[in-house]
């Protein structure tokens, strides 16, 4: 399937044909545990040939009223909708930080496409007008999430994670249009301070003490001990 859409969306020529690739190719991965987290990147790169293939035609992307376009955004904002609201994903606090991040990039391309497409719509029977202030919202509500998962961890680079997107959940609010002293955006605010509040903490920590009759600093195998501990605790979780 991988392989049939990757010849598809390289070669191809036929819009409908590459719609029926990626939808092929992303129901064979809703089988598996990822599925939804990596059906992600085969729609963007199906949006992505609609583009080249438009703009070798001589427009500047994919036009508004092309069914094709519609499928794709349509697949995209549902899947999107998927992953942002999963509570208890299979795989626990890992699989729902993979969710979160997988739903930011598909409102993050769904904003530039409701920017692009004025405005975008979805579906054909019961169709859907998306804007781009819409789907800041909705990325910003994914991104606080994933700041808030993250900060329950008492790791300091999952703490610096935390704030990176707190902070994109701030900016993302206000191209959506809230305005300053809004709810949401103190509600987003309080959660950055508290954020950067345990950051520091884990930060201001003291390094461990060896115990007593433990290994000394400088004992041979300790430094080469200390290398295999150090990439595993800097791990995002």
């Amino acid at each position: 399937m991988r392989q049939a859409f990757a010849l598809e969306r390289q070669y191809g020529y036929d819009d409908e044909q590459l719609c029926r690739a990626s939808a092929a190719l992303c129901k064979a991965l809703s089988r598996v545990p990822s599925g939804p987290v990596e059906a992600v990147t085969p729609l963007l790169q199906a949006l992505d040939a609609l583009d080249a293939r438009a703009i070798a035609a001589g427009e500047p992307h994919a036009p508004s009223g092309s069914p094709h376009l519609g499928f794709l955004t349509r697949e995209l904002y549902g899947l999107a909708r998927k992953l942002s609201c999963t509570t208890e994903p299979h795989g626990g606090a890992h699989a729902r930080l993979d969710d979160l991040r997988a739903a930011d990039r598909a409102y993050e391309r769904l904003a530039q496409l409701a920017k692009t497409h004025k405005p975008l719509r979805i579906g054909t029977q019961t169709e859907l007008i998306l804007t781009s202030e819409e789907c800041f919202y909705q990325l910003a509500v994914a991104a606080e999430r994933a700041g808030m998962a993250l900060m329950r961890s008492g790791l300091a680079r999952d703490q610096e994670a935390a704030c990176f997107f707190l902070q994109r959940a701030a900016r993302k609010l206000k191209l959506a249009g809230a305005y300053e002293h809004d709810p949401r955006v103190a509600e987003v605010r309080s959660l950055l301070s508290t954020a950067e509040a345990q950051l520091r903490d884990t930060q201001q920590q003291p390094a461990l003490m060896p115990q007593p009759g433990g290994p000394k600093a400088d004992a041979p195998g300790s430094a080469a001990a200390s290398a295999s501990v150090l990439p595993e605790s800097c791990l995002v979780q």
